[in-house]
């Protein structure tokens, strides 16, 4: 009798524990797994998620991100995912691979679960006419976005929105992580002074506007807004029309926001090795228009660059074009703070 009444008080007891967690505890839900193409993408849906999120990233932060290779490893990892994370404009042209072959219905192109972090976003060097005799052009313009700070912040208010739509019920969450980046963000893009006294949305506009150099010379009380510009703009404010060469178009945002004069491209054309007589007009030029630094992302073969600093001179500066491609660039705001301070490195010594 007493072993019967022992289990019926401990029926009992789980009893009133269920009706406990119905009526007030609530099974907390698993994090939302979310895939993304590339490190930059994996950084910006935790800064957004946190907590809340379970990211995975494709391509490393070493990875040519044109290149990935679609493994079955990739393919399963995709199989889990509520989220899955492209920048789009036909630069991971390998993902629609991956797709297909993790068969996961939730994340298939145009499926709420999809995300084309460049939605919406304004781009650069969109061609006029597609031929194999440019190179290898992408028809819906650059797609190397995650350069430019401020498009930054786009990208994550699209993957804000992609988590939105899969996960309603932590909205007020996804929102708030978004928000808190995007202030984090503009106070390292403008400094602290200006962003108090403008705001970030307002900066954000004039900078993608192309104003916001004309408009820091107005003056407000005595002296112009620009004396109060700080963060990665007063940084880099010495690169401002210094002369570059790149490895390969894929800086346009990044010369675009911080000044830089391109003059040209070790590639002859967008992802065609360069031959020799484009490597010995390259020589000509960087002599003759004493162009002190070139830029080339750590994926790029160095073998021609490390001849064109032989024959002149001139620097060639390695630079993390992704996150985690070197260890000063974890995140993505330490990303466009490292490619700042390599190249104020490389024309000091120039």
């Amino acid at each position: 009798m007493k072993d019967k009444a022992r289990v019926s008080l401990l029926l009992a007891w789980a009893v009133l524990g269920l009706v406990g967690l119905g009526m007030g505890q609530q099974v907390p839900r698993p994090k939302l797994r979310v895939v993304a193409t590339l490190p930059v993408l994996a950084d910006l849906a935790r800064q957004v998620g946190g907590d809340h999120v379970q990211v995975v990233s494709l391509g490393k932060g070493q990875e040519d991100p044109h290149y990935v290779t679609p493994t079955p490893s990739l393919m399963q990892a995709v199989r889990r995912a509520d989220l899955f994370i492209e920048v789009g404009m036909s630069l991971e042209m390998w993902a629609v691979n991956v797709l297909d072959g993790a068969g996961n219905k939730r994340v298939r192109r145009e499926s709420k679960g999809h995300v084309y972090a460049s939605e919406g976003i304004p781009v650069l060097e969109v061609p006029v006419s597609m031929t194999r005799a440019k190179g290898d052009l992408h028809p819906n313009g650059n797609p190397h976005l995650w350069v430019d700070p401020v498009r930054l912040g786009l990208m994550a208010r699209n993957i804000e929105k992609g988590m939105e739509r899969v996960r309603p019920s932590e909205a007020r969450w996804f929102q708030e992580g978004y928000v808190a980046f995007q202030k984090r963000l503009d106070l390292a893009i403008y400094g602290p002074e200006l962003v108090k006294l403008l705001g970030g949305k307002v900066l954000n506009r004039l900078a993608l506007s192309g104003k916001l150099q004309s408009f820091l010379k107005r003056k407000y009380k005595g002296k112009p807004l620009s004396a109060r510009l700080g963060g990665f703009l007063k940084l880099a404010a010495p690169l401002r029309g210094r002369k570059i060469l790149f490895y390969h178009q894929n800086w346009i945002y990044f010369s675009t926001r911080f000044g830089l004069e391109v003059r040209g491209f070790v590639e002859d054309k967008p992802g065609i090795t360069p031959s020799a007589s484009h490597k010995l007009k390259l020589m000509e030029q960087i002599k003759a228009e004493k162009i002190k630094v070139l830029g080339t992302a750590t994926w790029n073969d160095d073998s021609v660059p490390n001849a064109l600093a032989r024959e002149t001179g001139i620097q060639v500066v390695p630079l993390p074009a992704m996150v985690g491609a070197t260890k000063d660039a974890p995140d993505s705001i330490s990303m466009i703070r490292a490619l700042i301070t390599r190249l104020l490195n490389g024309y000091s010594k120039g």
